[in-house]
Parts: structure tokens; C-alpha cells; sequence
């Protein structure tokens, strides 16, 4: 996954950077937005859940943000 690719992805799940950030228990927007300029690597557990994110069929995977953004 490029950096690309993630940004992509992100817009696809219809996140924000800060949202993303809270999906994957990240500090902030500013690290989500640091992976998706190359300027630091994409953790491989973030690889992971985007690809099963995008793989679940739209209903599951708008639950299963919403459940993973909890507080």
C-alpha cells in the first residue's frame, strides 16, 4: 500500500484524517496525514485493517467504524 493508496482508502471509508486517527488508536490527524505524504511508513497493522475494512461489504464495514471509533 502507497501512501496514495491510503489517502485513497481514507476518503473511501469517508474518514477525516482525525477520524482515521481514532479507527486505528493513532495519536492524531498529523500521523495519518505524515503516512499518507511517505514522510513516515505505513504500519503494517494499519495495511491490515484497511484491507479488511474495504473488503466488508458497505453495511458491515460502516458499523464496524463506527464501533472502532468509539471512545
Amino acid at each position: 500500500m502507497t501512501p496514495s493508496d491510503l489517502k485513497k482508502s481514507r476518503h473511501t471509508l469517508g474518514l477525516s484524517a482525525e477520524g482515521f486517527a481514532r479507527l486505528t488508536g493513532t495519536a492524531s490527524g498529523r500521523t495519518v496525514r505524515k503516512w499518507e505524504s511517505g514522510e513516515n511508513d505505513i504500519p503494517g497493522a494499519v495495511r491490515k485493517l484497511v484491507t479488511l475494512l474495504e473488503w466488508l461489504p458497505e453495511r458491515t464495514r460502516t458499523a464496524a467504524i463506527k464501533k472502532l471509533c468509539q471512545p
